[in-house]
């Protein structure tokens, strides 16, 4: 009989745990795997692709060209809204006599409680990888502004008043990377209006020009698509 009741009381303390857990994960603010999962944009940057500068160039004789930038209409998401745009062009400063180096920033604003995200598929031409991402790992901090400002992988916040955090990374994908933020302790605060940015430098072969998917989504509390 006590073995019985022993047993009985484990299944009832693994039970309480894993609803414990249960309750944890729903409530902590994750992005579907459903999100973003849908291309909104193509671009590329145009014009003429300038030869590399010779060595010990002034600015005025790097390349300025290919280069693109444009503004995306504004989304209406069912769980939120995001006004977005882009920005590419070439890396004047390259020394490499093989492949040529572009930056994609990709950024703007969303109005969403739980969760944004942006994406960004670099898709040609053969042989196109990111070289480095912004940003990279965790980041924390306000809940108003999370934008990375650069490859340095800090936003400049204060970790210590933690609100929202912003995440990161490749995952493995030379042709793929994405920033993805959390609301952590931001209470009601739907109607905000928060930065989120995606940058990435890329390297194409010597005389090609990059293209990218672009991706984006955000929600709130309200509602939950399915992962």
């Amino acid at each position: 009989m006590m073995l019985a009741r022993t047993r009985l009381g484990l299944v009832a303390l693994v039970a309480l745990v894993g609803l414990g857990l249960l309750f944890v994960w729903r409530s902590t603010p994750h992005v579907p795997s459903s999100a973003a999962s849908e291309v909104i944009a193509v671009v590329s940057p145009e014009g003429d692709i300038a030869p590399d500068p010779p060595a010990g160039a002034g600015d005025d004789q790097l390349p300025r060209s290919p280069a693109g930038e444009g503004c995306l209409d504004p989304l209406a998401l069912e769980g939120g809204s995001m006004d977005l745009c882009w920005q590419a062009q070439r890396e004047g400063r390259d020394d490499d006599p093989k492949r040529d180096f572009y930056t994609l920033r990709f950024y703007g604003t969303f109005v969403a409680d739980e969760w944004a995200v942006l994406r960004a598929h670099l898709v040609s031409p053969d042989g196109a990888r990111i070289e480095e991402q912004s940003p990279t790992g965790e980041v924390e901090g306000p809940c108003g502004v999370l934008a990375p400002g650069g490859f340095a992988g800090s936003s400049g916040q204060d970790a210590r008043d933690r609100c929202g955090l912003l995440l990161g990374g490749m995952s493995g994908d030379t042709t793929r990377s994405s920033a993805e933020w959390t609301c952590q302790d931001c209470g009601a605060s739907g109607a905000t209006v928060r930065d989120i940015e995606l940058r990435q430098l890329v390297s194409v072969p010597e005389g090609q020009r990059p293209s990218w998917e672009l991706f984006a989504d955000a929600g709130s509390r309200a509602v939950r698509p399915g992962d």
